[in-house]
């Protein structure tokens, strides 16, 4: 299922032809026993696949990053992106709560209770036509973080909305908490652009891959990320979402580079 080809996008890096992706999942074999992935979510499009899933494991086997085992029971989420030619998978893009894995198993402090995807929302309507939800999603991204008009949240988000994202502290957001969010993000961040570099749409859902970029002001940090998200339309307007990003590499970019103290030079 493999093309010689094969590259794989993640977090972690590239990794490159089935011996590149045979490291990638050693080094988690070698960690973790009991590992599942539970496909929550799949929709495709042309030579594109979606895949929302959510993982658990133990980590009782090996180290992981330094950090030896201690018998801890992981919970991660993440949406891949597959590119299918010939029958095999050539191209991957892996997004996924790297930074959560990392507090759970004590490698960093966590801030978070929980590290799943929340309640699947009961909020229904028409589904819509996928091309159709395709522009309201493209609205959404080019309005509310490109033109940073937080007032076009109202014309494509539903009141009722449920926002997924397992690396906030607050999972799932509502309609208000995600617009204080949206709002606070582009107070920090005012030259932000998120560009989508990938769209697919099925049914009532759209996903998309996206790199975001910008100067975050509190320290006057470049901040470049990539990241997926799905939404699911109902009436035609955004009615859940589900997101997925590179946590560990904006919060890297960021915070302020250290400061060497005087009395340690």
């Amino acid at each position: 299922i493999i093309s010689p080809d094969h590259i794989i996008h993640d977090p972690a890096g590239d990794f490159v032809g089935p011996e590149g992706y045979r490291q990638f999942h050693g080094m988690f074999n070698a960690a973790f026993s009991n590992i599942n992935f539970a496909i929550e979510d799949q929709l495709a499009e042309g030579d594109l696949v979606v895949t929302r899933w959510l993982n658990t494991a133990k980590h009782d086997k090996g180290e992981l990053m330094g950090v030896p085992h201690a018998g801890t029971e992981t919970v991660s989420t993440g949406i891949t992106v597959a590119r299918i030619a010939d029958g095999k998978i050539v191209e991957e893009w892996n997004n996924w709560d790297m930074m959560g894995l990392l507090q759970q198993i004590g490698a960093m402090p966590a801030n978070r209770e929980k590290y799943g995807w929340a309640e699947a929302s009961q909020v229904s309507g028409d589904p819509g036509d996928p091309m159709i939800n395709k522009v309201i999603a493209i609205r959404s991204v080019e309005a509310v973080w490109n033109q940073k008009q937080i007032s076009a949240i109202d014309d494509t988000t539903s009141v009722d909305v449920t926002v997924n994202n397992p690396n906030s502290t607050t999972c799932p957001k509502n309609f208000d908490q995600f617009k204080q969010s949206a709002l606070g993000f582009i107070t920090n961040m005012p030259d932000i652009n998120v560009k989508i570099d990938a769209l697919i749409a099925e049914g009532d859902k759209v996903a998309y891959l996206y790199t975001t970029s910008g100067i975050f002001l509190p320290t006057g940090n470049p901040v470049s990320y990539v990241g997926a998200q799905i939404v699911r339309m109902a009436d035609g307007k955004i009615a859940e979402s589900w997101w997925s990003y590179d946590s560990l590499a904006m919060m890297n970019t960021m915070r302020a580079p250290e400061v060497w103290p005087l009395d340690g030079i």
